[in-house]
């Protein structure tokens, strides 16, 4: 998976026809796919994941009887937040984002997929003219 998206990750940068969209812990995925530059395909990438007191309440609200499955590395692993944010050139903007270089957008979690949904459909059919 990662040998595909850092070959088709540039082909994204705008005004190109072909898109990336991420939600969630799916953002990580991009996050840890290196370009050819030794660098994260979305380090130039105006970007979010899932924020990590999501991720805090949600792991610690249900390890006593689902364990580790709401940390995507395990306990003790960094949240997907700041394994993100970490990757990232300008990690200060959040929530659904869409990228202005390239075709690329971002959410937090699964409240935010109508929204990324709808900003997903108008980026195409404007990609399209």
């Amino acid at each position: 998976m990662h040998k595909h998206l850092a070959s088709y990750s540039p082909d994204t940068a705008k005004p190109s026809m072909k898109t990336v969209v991420a939600v969630c812990h799916g953002v990580m995925v991009l996050s840890e796919t290196m370009g050819s530059d030794g660098k994260s395909i979305i380090h130039e990438c105006d970007t979010t994941a899932l924020p990590g007191r999501s991720e805090q309440v949600a792991f610690w609200g249900t390890r006593a009887f689902l364990g580790d499955y709401y940390k995507t590395y395990g306990a003790g692993s960094d949240n997907v937040e700041t394994s993100v944010k970490r990757c990232l050139d300008n990690p200060d903007k959040q929530f659904v984002v869409v990228d202005e270089m390239y075709n690329y957008i971002s959410a937090r979690f699964p409240p935010d997929a109508k929204l990324l949904a709808e900003k997903t459909i108008a980026l195409v059919q404007s990609s399209m003219v």
